[in-house]
């Protein structure tokens, strides 16, 4: 959960956006993703996806998966 909280933070700080940003975009509160970027919690799929639309990034990216 820690990767995938820094990995998020990351893409959010790369893209230029603010959590108020994403947070409207994902129709979600900026607790949300304060929450998921300081590891207190997960978003579910669907909001997954989303953040992965937004910040122009794979979900692999996000979740910190290696392909071996």
């Amino acid at each position: 959960m820690k990767e995938f909280s820094q990995n998020l933070k990351l893409a959010r700080l790369k893209s230029g956006k603010s959590k108020k940003d994403i947070a409207r975009a994902v129709n979600v509160s900026i607790a949300s993703i304060e929450n998921w970027e300081n590891g207190r919690s997960l978003p579910n799929l669907i909001n997954l996806l989303k953040l992965c639309k937004i910040l122009n990034c794979s979900s692999d990216e996000l979740l910190g998966v290696v392909n071996y």
